[in-house]
């Protein structure tokens, strides 16, 4: 007697095809699009707050809320996430270069332990939020 519902061998699984040179190409150019795209935000909103400088504070608060997103929100596909923090990375600096004539009244041992201080608190943010 034969059963209507007789079990089929489950369809094997393939690896995905490997992306092309082009692809990887485009892929590479679009990620930097973005990291330039994240620059431009921040010496653009630097530059319009350094004009007319009532609107300093909002260039804080926005830069800051901005930068926390993109540094702690996961996008929805994890490829990105290295990306996403990366851009947090870049707007800030895009963020600050605007007001490095400033910085040059700052002593250099103020600088340099700010700099040491803000590179291990990325580094441990990093490695926090890394951690699943």
């Amino acid at each position: 007697m034969m059963f209507p519902f007789s079990s089929a061998p489950p369809p094997a699984h393939s690896l995905p095809p490997d992306d092309s040179i082009d692809l990887k190409s485009l892929k590479t150019t679009s990620d930097r699009l973005f990291q330039s795209i994240c620059g431009a935000i921040g010496g653009l909103a630097a530059h319009s707050a350094r004009s007319a400088p009532q609107y300093f504070p909002l260039l804080v608060i926005c830069a800051l809320a901005a930068i926390i997103v993109l540094a702690t929100v996961p996008p929805r596909n994890k490829d990105f996430l290295g990306l996403y923090r990366s851009g947090a990375l870049i707007l800030a600096i895009g963020v600050l270069l605007p007001f490095w004539d400033l910085l040059l009244g700052i002593p250099q041992q103020v600088v340099v332990g700010a700099v040491v201080l803000v590179i291990v608190l990325v580094i441990a943010l990093v490695a926090f939020l890394g951690r699943n």
